[in-house]
């Protein structure tokens, strides 16, 4: 669930945001997600960060939101996305060598497999799309950090052990990233003001509520039981992307996609990510008939 949503921001992103300034509908969403959540959960009685967690709050608002996306979306008007599919798959193994050197958490042979594994699924879903790609180094320098600012909020989010619920700890860092991404944005764009339309305002409220509450919420929750594992999820959203692409925008589905997608989903059975189970049926043991074993 959380790949799928996750993937959904670029589709809201090429849905109702064409004619609005990058950083600046991104910097609206952060404003309009940390006043809602700041008001749903602080109404709910969760408590505030302390004196000693305020600053984890602000490096997971520089990194998690206001560095990645920002340079994600700035990024993205000067590569493909194919091309910002295939530096997704870094976050996974940056992840974990991060995780191995802060972490001390032990990377098995067979993770290794199965990310190489499905890195390869991503590139066969990507590559016909390569020979048409368009990317310039600006943007591969804006991408490259965006995926080295997530892997290192993901793995900080771990070493950090805050005990603020994943809302709370959402809520409060988007706030920070609104606020350390609007110079940036007023810098760059100046006093520009998107034309409000019905499609700009649903992209918007779907990526606030869709990707900024609930995604980033689950995102907290998985890489707080394990930031390698959860990591691998990433693998799935630029899959998930082309499906949904495929739905609201029409646009195809091609045998590389599918065929990519199987080599992804192998590639996280064989590290464990994802596992698939059978539930037996609970069969009632029978009670023994008291009258027969009297008689």
């Amino acid at each position: 669930m959380f790949a799928v949503l996750w993937a959904s921001a670029s589709i809201a992103a090429k849905v109702g945001f064409k004619q609005a300034k990058p950083l600046t509908i991104l910097d609206a969403r952060f404003f309009l997600a940390a006043a809602i959540t700041l008001l749903i959960f602080q109404t709910g009685r969760e408590r505030r960060p302390g004196k000693g967690e305020w600053r984890h709050v602000v490096v997971l608002g520089c990194t998690n939101s206001a560095i990645y996306l920002g340079c994600s979306w700035v990024g993205l008007r000067h590569v493909t996305v194919g091309i910002y599919g295939l530096f997704v798959a870094l976050n996974p193994f940056l992840v974990a060598i991060m995780s191995r050197v802060v972490l001390q958490r032990a990377i098995k042979r067979i993770e290794w497999i199965g990310m190489t594994i499905s890195a390869a699924g991503l590139l066969v879903a990507v590559a016909p799309s390569l020979h048409t790609a368009r990317a310039d180094a600006f943007g591969i320098a804006l991408l490259v950090i965006a995926m080295t600012a997530y892997s290192a909020g993901t793995v900080y989010r771990t070493w950090s052990k805050t005990t603020l619920s994943p809302g709370a700890l959402n809520s409060w860092q988007i706030a920070i990233g609104a606020f350390i991404l609007l110079p940036i944005a007023i810098a760059l764009n100046g006093p520009h003001r998107p034309a409000i339309t019905w499609r700009l305002t649903g992209a918007l409220l779907w990526s606030v509520i869709a990707v900024s509450l609930v995604a980033n919420m689950m995102w907290f929750r998985l890489i707080a039981k394990d930031s390698v594992r959860a990591s691998r999820f990433l693998f799935l959203t630029p899959l998930f992307g082309y499906i949904e692409a495929w739905i609201v925008l029409g646009e195809s589905i091609t045998w590389s996609d599918i065929i990519g997608t199987a080599i992804v989903f192998a590639g996280l059975y064989v590290a464990g990510t994802i596992q698939f189970t059978r539930r037996r049926a609970l069969i009632p043991t029978p009670t023994p008939d008291r009258t027969t074993s009297d008689a």
